[in-house]
């Protein structure tokens, strides 16, 4: 399983290691739960039991990994994503490798149980992962690269385990699936990075359950535990409604579950470019729709059968298609809706909401099965039908529209209200056309927020536009992703890592940013110049001035709905020893800590009941990207900045 084209020529050597590694453990977890139905009799033989009783082998690992995989991500401890990987799949590997080893039923269970629990962190995590480590706007592909080794899984995986069984014995196919673990393993030791894309620790269990309490998340579950329910209902019993249809013999049959796994794996990754190219609400809700149609196309076939294999095999690789177009695309809108913060925990709740459709799917097509057979198709499109009904309802709404990063938020962004329509025309709000001109507005500190958001003095907005020195993203509109436009023609694209955080932000730095509140629709910008000086130095300092605080002051002005304001704020910045920094603000508060050693970093800071959410890109020794997402009760907003050095304080 390798990584797409289009992701190896964005991602360097190390990265496209780490996404090899991440898309074979994927492989390996999802070969392993299905590993035993290919081997089912010999084993049955083994332990003496019936047939029915060894499968509830296949049972127990589905079950447990459903219950287990959103628990271990609530858990009150903290784990960085590459211990937890690699704890994970060593469990996993000695459960499988242990497999030869015994011949009772009890311990056979034991085993099964313990690698699902092992394979309940594996997925989601490396799902959370690829999705933090991903650029904005190659979200999309990362995700579908690491589902293409959930679709390889079932087009060679668990085929290739079933003929290593039949040829070698039961046993041999689950030192395939250690093998498998294993080279997972390997290569995560060798390219994952020992703190990879680090958040906060969690704080109580309230925090880390809120991002999932929301109601748009609890949507997309929802939505996601019914299209897999359809998409189970007819992938169960597709080999005999296919038979039926088409009169298809065994030979022809195989024939078409491959023509099925490759519309699978061109689907998944089409899906991908397209979520980094549109919005992947968007993506969902057109996969669905072709899903329910083919299974009308299928519905309507059945009443004309017996139809030729050609034309049962073309319908099949669009469902197929459409059936894996849905994981990379309902995987980015969960963790543009959650947050990258709260990746793994609902990685692991989305994994729990696919078995929770599995399950429901498969009795749904089996009722339908003991009915008629023609009707499965039906059974199977309504279920996804309903999902992107709970689904589009949250689409529509303007902040929900917007993902966290996505590259269509600053195309999208609505106007600037002087420019779009008079003050308040629309909303509810007198129109200052009828009651002559409004009173110019006050800036005070907003108290609710950290030190140096602003609002204006008087009644409360609605809108709360802040000036960050640590909350920004691009400056500048962006129609091809994050912060595309505002890179210069031949800059390098990858990240430009930084040994030395504190050393490297030392000197001044022009500021672009803009501001979007989703919320109410408005957008602003701030144009300023940002300070690093040593508080008892010179701004133009170098890096072996840092062993003391450094000051980080802006100051410029902010432009909003129409009226420019002078703006300011200050933070400060400790080195550490080992190159990474924290960063406070001036009455000593703790705000984020920044580790650029890898160019990339992902901050959060809960604030009240909201939370901020901030990715750090370093693009050069003399620019650098940074995009906050606040998102709560209090403020829905999206802040995008460019800093650039000056030339008048080129750093040394």
């Amino acid at each position: 399983m390798k990584p797409s084209l289009s992701t190896r020529r964005y991602l360097p050597a190390e990265g496209r290691g780490r996404l090899a590694a991440l898309t074979l453990a994927a492989f390996a977890v999802q070969t392993d739960d299905y590993l035993i139905v290919g081997v089912l009799p010999a084993v049955s033989e083994t332990v003496g039991r019936s047939g029915t009783a060894t499968g509830q082998l296949v049972t127990a690992y589905s079950l447990t990994y459903a219950l287990f995989a959103p628990v271990w991500a609530l858990l009150p401890f903290h784990l960085r994503r590459a211990t937890a990987l690699r704890g994970a799949l060593i469990v996993f590997t000695a459960a499988n490798f242990a497999m030869p080893l015994v011949n009772s039923y009890a311990a056979l269970m034991v085993l099964r149980v313990t690698a699902a629990l092992a394979a309940a962190v594996v997925l989601p995590t490396a799902l959370a992962d690829a999705g933090a480590a991903a650029p904005p706007d190659h979200r999309g592909r990362y995700l579908a690269a690491v589902m293409t080794g959930v679709t390889g899984a079932v087009l060679l995986g668990i085929p290739g385990g079933t003929w290593i069984g039949a040829a070698f014995g039961w046993r041999a196919s689950f030192v395939f699936g250690g093998l498998l673990g294993l080279g997972s393993l390997l290569l995560l030791a060798r390219f994952l990075p020992a703190e990879p894309h680090a958040t906060s620790p969690r704080a109580t269990l309230r925090e880390t359950v809120r991002p999932l309490l929301s109601g748009t998340v609890s949507a997309i579950l929802a939505a996601t535990a019914l299209t897999v329910a359809g998409n189970l209902a007819f992938q169960t019993y597709l080999a005999p409604f296919l038979a039926g249809l088409s009169g298809a013999g065994p030979a022809a049959l195989a024939a078409l579950l491959v023509c099925s796994g490759a519309g699978g794996l061109v689907g998944t990754q089409v899906s991908g470019r397209l979520c980094d190219r549109y919005a992947p609400g968007r993506v969902f809700l057109l996969a669905s729709a072709v899903f329910c149609a083919v299974m009308l196309a299928f519905a309507g076939l059945w009443a004309l059968r017996p139809v030729p294999v050609a034309v049962a095999a073309g319908v099949l690789v669009i469902w197929s298609a459409a059936a894996w177009a849905v994981p990379p695309s309902i995987q980015s809108l969960l963790l543009a809706r959650a947050g990258a913060g709260a990746a793994a925990q609902t990685m692991a709740v989305n994994s729990s909401a696919v078995y929770t459709g599995a399950a429901l799917g498969g009795a749904a097509g089996g009722a339908a099965l003991a009915a008629d057979l023609g009707l499965v198709p039906l059974v199977a499109a309504a279920p996804v039908l309903l999902g992107a009904l709970v689904t589009a309802p949250v689409l529509r709404a303007r902040a929900n529209a917007v993902p966290n990063g996505h590259p269509q938020a600053a195309a999208t962004a609505p106007r600037p209200a002087a420019a779009a329509e008079p003050a308040g025309a629309g909303r509810g709000k007198p129109d200052p056309r009828r009651r002559g001109r409004r009173r110019p507005a006050r800036i005070r500190p907003d108290a609710s927020g950290p030190p140096g958001s602003l609002v204006r003095a008087g009644r409360r907005p609605r809108s709360q536009p802040m000036t960050l020195a640590g909350a920004g993203g691009a400056g500048a509109r962006n129609n091809g992703g994050m912060f595309r436009d505002s890179v210069p023609e031949g800059a390098p694209r990858r990240p430009y890592p930084v040994t030395d955080a504190t050393g490297y932000l030392l000197g001044r730095w022009n500021i672009e940013r803009t501001v979007y509140d989703l919320r109410a629709r408005v957008e602003g910008g701030f144009r300023g110049v940002a300070d690093f000086r040593t508080e008892a130095g010179p701004a133009d300092a170098g890096p072996e001035a840092c062993r003391g605080p450094v000051l980080h002051v802006e100051e410029g002005e902010l432009t909003w709905e129409g009226r420019t304001y002078a703006a300011s704020r200050s933070l400060r910045v400790r080195a550490r020893a080992d190159g990474t920094a924290d960063v406070e603000f001036t009455d000593g508060r703790p705000f984020h800590d920044l580790d650029l050693r890898t160019g990339r970093w992902l901050a959060v800071h809960p604030c009240a009941a909201d939370r901020y959410e901030g990715t750090f890109l370093a693009r050069s020794a003399d620019e650098w990207h940074l995009e906050w997402r606040i998102s709560g009760p209090a403020k829905d907003q999206l802040l995008r900045s460019v800093y650039r050095r000056r030339a008048d304080r080129a750093r040394r």
